[in-house]
């Protein structure tokens, strides 16, 4: 049976609360994710334009909405875009990887796309959560106009617009490093399509220091954007 749930939103991207070594994380069941979402009534087209990232609980298909992830104000963009969120249970605290696309107080449409960190106290109560103290966003890594593009367009259409998006924590259990993936576009490509799934590497113990490394995956010639990269250690 389709269930609706959480009326009155649109809701798309979505991911859970995992712990460092990428396991997702419950209390008492229920599952966090993380989702992006969009007042239903506005045409789907223009979702991308107001994009919020937003909280939820979720046990044997019942839900729990927990409000915006992130209070008004706190981002430096106009827009919340995906990434990733992981939560150490020894400091209680959740870090989140996001994008922040645009600048804060725009009053038109903007594709700028820049990564974004933060950090908050995850509070748990019953069947309600919230992360409370959120640290000031710092930019996690920036594009260097060298290897990725810097991605400030203020026009463009789905499908076309450059790409400096989507971090996805990771960490190598083979030596313990971490690593951010992102979508991003090749400056060095003489194709329109250019689309790349980038890598950094953290240079510092806090995950507050990255180091831009080459692309791990290359679309040159075939797709401009692309979306969303995961990475998985598996057996």
């Amino acid at each position: 049976d389709i269930t609706d749930v959480l009326p009155g939103f649109q809701l798309w991207d979505c991911w859970t609360i995992e712990s460092p070594q990428g396991a997702t994380i419950s209390f008492d069941g229920w599952t966090p994710w993380v989702i992006m979402c969009a007042p239903r009534d506005l045409h789907p087209d223009l979702r991308h334009d107001v994009a919020r990232l937003r909280l939820l609980l979720e046990r044997d298909g019942a839900w729990r909405d927990c409000g915006y992830l992130l209070p008004e104000g706190l981002n430096p963009g106009s827009r919340e875009w995906a990434g990733s969120t992981i939560y150490d249970a020894a400091s209680g605290r959740v870090t989140l990887f996001y994008t922040a696309t645009g600048r804060r107080g725009d009053t038109g449409r903007s594709f700028e796309q820049r990564l974004f960190q933060t950090s908050g106290r995850l509070e748990v109560s019953g069947d309600a959560i919230r992360v409370a103290g959120w640290s000031e966003p710092v930019e996690s890594v920036a594009a260097d106009g060298k290897t990725y593009v810097i991605v400030n367009q203020s026009v463009g259409e789905p499908g076309f617009i450059k790409v400096f998006r989507d971090p996805f924590h990771f960490r190598d259990p083979a030596d313990g490093a971490h690593y951010l993936l992102f979508t991003a576009s090749d400056a060095t490509a003489q194709s329109p399509f250019n689309g790349v799934v980038g890598l950094a590497l953290a240079t510092g113990s806090d995950l507050d220091s990255w180091s831009l490394l080459p692309p791990l995956v290359t679309a040159n010639g075939v797709n401009n954007e692309m979306e969303r990269p995961v990475l998985r250690v598996h057996n």
